[in-house]
């Protein structure tokens, strides 16, 4: 009689357990139904999610923030010319950092003396002339000369300024300094003064910075390398430094006011063009271009395209871009 009854009894249980797990089933089929897919809106620029979807703990949301910042920017340096006293003189020897540099200015040295001695004898000739003294061809003979000469020396000095070098710069410039030559990409040299201070870091002391001034900047551009030469006077009153060493120059710009987000905020799209994705809700991401400045440290100085208060994606961005070449299926 009571084996009779337990076994409609466990049916009875089994049923209901079957229910249970299919009710469990529908319940989590509906909660999943319930995140919908991330939504590309607006000509596929602006991402929607869901408020529970598992996605959204792939981003970092920060801040946009403004403060004051001292721009700096880092340049490869060499030094091109060490000024020592002349052991044998009254004047200073320049120790270049070529044989070929050497030459150079040593061939300019002459064609400033070639200018001066056909000048005066152009002069001498010229005042002969007047009293008729000596022949016409004389005069023009001397004429074509002293012009040679100032077209040789003219060369010269193009070829010594275009490697750095300024002829002006070393005569003013006193035994005891070196001349460093910075290679500036030309966007940057709006942001270097002459006079201003300029740290320099050496290869040969990596432990030491050496403090010096922009002397002068370049006239010519680098058709390759899009850079113009800053020459860069320092101290080498140690005689630590040599021509032909190598270092990195330090730049620094005015104190001001900047939007700055983390470097890892920016997205480079395939087009080229640098991007952020902000938010107001944390669900709704919109994409933005960008225009950015200087780096400092692990920020990016933006210049247009945020405003300090706004929320964007600190981290994550890439995969937001990435949604727009492929988005989501429903």
């Amino acid at each position: 009689m009571i084996t009779r009854i337990l076994i409609p009894m466990l049916i009875i249980l089994d049923g209901l357990a079957l229910q249970s797990c299919n009710r469990s089933d529908e319940a989590r089929a509906a909660s999943g139904r319930n995140i919908s897919a991330p939504q590309v809106l607006n000509d596929e620029n602006e991402i929607v999610f869901s408020p529970n979807s598992l996605q959204l703990q792939q981003f970092t949301i920060d801040t946009v923030h403004e403060e004051t910042i001292q721009t700096e920017f880092t340049a490869p340096a060499h030094f091109a010319v060490s000024i020592a006293r002349s052991e044998f003189g009254n004047g200073n020897v320049y120790l270049f950092e070529t044989p070929d540099l050497t030459q150079l200015y040593a061939d300019f040295v002459k064609s400033v003396s070639a200018v001066e001695r056909s000048s005066k004898n152009y002069r001498r000739l010229e005042d002969l002339t007047k009293d008729k003294a000596i022949a016409e061809k004389e005069l023009l003979d001397a004429q074509t000369d002293y012009n040679q000469s100032q077209a040789d020396m003219a060369q010269k000095e193009s070829q010594l300024r275009a490697a750095g070098i300024d002829p002006k710069v070393l005569e003013q410039t006193a035994a005891g300094t070196v001349i460093v030559a910075a290679e500036v990409p030309e966007g940057q040299l709006t942001n270097i003064k002459t006079n201003s201070k300029v740290e320099i870091e050496c290869n040969a002391y990596p432990a030491e910075r050496f403090i010096g001034k922009v002397s002068s900047i370049g006239d010519v551009i680098d058709p390759t390398t899009r850079t113009a030469k800053v020459r860069i006077i320092l101290s080498n009153l140690e005689n630590k430094l040599r021509a032909g060493m190598f270092g990195t120059a330090h730049f620094f710009g005015d104190k001001k006011k900047a939007v700055t987000i983390p470097v890892t905020g920016i997205v480079r799209e395939g087009d080229g063009t640098l991007t952020v994705w902000v938010t107001t809700d944390r669900c709704r991401f919109v994409q933005r271009k960008v225009t950015v400045g200087l780096q400092r440290d692990d920020e990016y100085q933006i210049l247009d395209g945020l405003r300090p208060g706004e929320q964007m994606v600190s981290r994550g961005g890439v995969f937001l871009s990435n949604m727009l070449q492929a988005p989501p299926e429903d």
